[in-house]
């Protein structure tokens, strides 16, 4: 998976959730995974764990 394909699938996340009404959009990868390694490599370093999402 390219750099560019990461970049449209994660812009395109970010519209859908906030389309849908999200106020606060976020990203969760698995660890190890070439997105999650794309990621850290490109700044973002937050990590969180959450038993559930509500709308």
């Amino acid at each position: 998976m390219g750099v560019k394909t990461i970049l449209n699938r994660f812009l395109s996340s970010v519209k859908r959730s906030k389309d849908l009404g999200a106020h606060i959009p976020f990203l969760s990868t698995e660890e190890g995974t070439y997105p999650y390694n794309f990621y850290q490599r490109i700044g973002f370093t937050n990590k969180f764990s959450a038993s559930l999402y509500s709308k």
